[in-house]
């Protein structure tokens, strides 16, 4: 899988080492996770909750930015991994509708990483 930002029309671009460092955290939650109940060292306790705090917060607005577009099931992390849930969770308002883009896709991944970024006073 290549790793990238789309550049043309991106509002929400992020310089290439944050975006790396975002996309990182986005896949080491599971281990912060996990870590969170069996760290004791003071300062990474504090890092972990920092992170996972500013993912769930910028979830919950991502979530409510979508609003009526997507089902009341819709999460946020699923979607940002895989086009397949992300297109499955949009509603359709009439037939001729075929749901979002790959483009859409790429532009709310983008948003969720800046928003993350920006929660973690990184951007």
């Amino acid at each position: 899988m290549r790793i990238y930002q789309t550049r043309r029309h991106n509002k929400d671009l992020l310089p290439h080492n944050v975006y790396m460092q975002m996309f990182y955290k986005l896949r080491d939650l599971p281990r912060l996770r996990a870590a969170l109940h069996t760290e004791t060292d003071a300062h990474r306790l504090s890092c972990i909750r920092q992170t996972l705090a500013a993912v769930d917060e910028a979830c919950q607005e991502m979530r409510s930015e979508l609003g009526v577009r997507v089902y009341d099931g819709f999460h946020a992390l699923k979607a940002y991994d895989s086009y397949d849930y992300f297109n499955y969770m949009f509603k359709r308002f009439n037939e001729e509708d075929e749901g979002p883009c790959k483009r859409t896709w790429s532009s709310y991944k983008s948003r969720l990483l800046k928003k993350i970024a920006e929660k973690l006073n990184i951007f």
